[in-house]
């Protein structure tokens, strides 16, 4: 699925960002189907109900594209709030990810002032989905990642998914 958007100095921008919102599990990443369809007032079950320990969050429709995807949530001052378990063979296990700063874990391409703005932005509400190149620190190799980053919640945060950089 791609992202419907403008090119603004190598940064994807949604421009129709959609209305629509999808739930998700802060731990496995799993979407439940059932879930896609719930009012905020009818988000009772914060708890994933398949791995038991996420919290349920949800962000706009296009930003997480599967379930068991790799992401981390991040807060307004870039520190990680949640890993999902795919994203640890990435970044590192959750005990040592929790409350680090996103920029001792991933770098950008186009400059980590870019990451770092992009996901305060989203942090903070913003709309837009963007999509940014980052590596990830210390990966051996230097893996090429794409971030796509979004706001997500409640409580409020950025979502990072990161995927494999197509090789051009």
């Amino acid at each position: 699925m791609s992202i419907t958007g403008t090119e603004q100095a190598g940064l994807l921008y949604s421009v129709r960002p959609s209305k629509a919102r999808v739930q998700f599990c802060s731990r496995c990443g799993t979407i439940p189907g059932a879930r896609e369809r719930r009012t905020a007032s009818d988000q009772a079950e914060r708890v994933c109900d398949v791995c038991g320990m996420g919290v349920m969050l949800s962000t706009a429709q296009g930003a997480l594209l599967k379930s068991g995807s790799a992401f981390l949530v991040v807060t307004d001052d870039l520190r990680v709030t949640a890993v999902s378990q795919p994203a640890e063979a990435l970044v590192g296990k959750e005990g040592s990810v929790i409350g680090a700063n996103l920029l001792s874990l991933l770098s950008c391409a186009r400059g980590d002032g870019e990451l770092a703005t992009c996901t305060a932005r989203a942090a903070n509400g913003a709309r837009d989905v963007v999509e940014l190149p980052v590596t990830v620190e210390g990966a051996i190799g230097a893996a090429r990642f794409l971030a796509r980053i979004a706001s997500c919640g409640p409580p409020r945060g950025a979502l990072l998914t990161v995927t494999p950089a197509l090789s051009s």
